[in-house]
């Protein structure tokens, strides 16, 4: 009885806390809700996973993930292509723990793609191919 209890509650918590969770469309071509990084990333909050749609993105101001986990994942690193103009995609604070990144081509400034800053730790990147410029 005292372990279904702990279950439930452990459940309940669970569904709590992904409540506000959200998957936003991100679409050079603008089928999605979303057609450039600044406009998901600052509509976007924790627990968001976005889905980056196939195409050409420029990243004019980077990507800053400032207290926010986020999941990004993009069509392939041969379909979603995204160029950080010379800028970082930083995973910003302690709320930003446990973000990840999938699936893109990123052409970024020497070998500075992703950046962990603030207190930031356990961010993942994978199926990614980064192309230093």
């Amino acid at each position: 009885m005292k372990t279904l209890l702990t279950g439930l509650c452990a459940l309940m918590f669970l569904a709590a806390t992904s409540a506000n969770a959200t998957i936003r469309y991100l679409s050079a071509q603008g089928a999605g809700q979303y057609t450039t990084f600044d406009a998901v990333a600052s509509a976007s909050v924790t627990g968001d996973t976005i889905l980056v749609g196939p195409g050409t993105y420029t990243a004019g101001s980077g990507v800053n993930q400032f207290n926010k986990r986020l999941v990004w994942i993009g069509a392939g690193w041969d379909q979603t292509i995204v160029d950080l103009a010379g800028t970082t995609w930083y995973f910003n604070g302690s709320g930003a723990n446990r973000s990840s990144v999938e699936g893109f081509r990123l052409s970024a400034p020497s070998n500075n793609a992703f950046t962990c800053t603030n207190s930031c730790d356990s961010s993942t990147v994978r199926r990614c191919y980064v192309i230093a410029n």
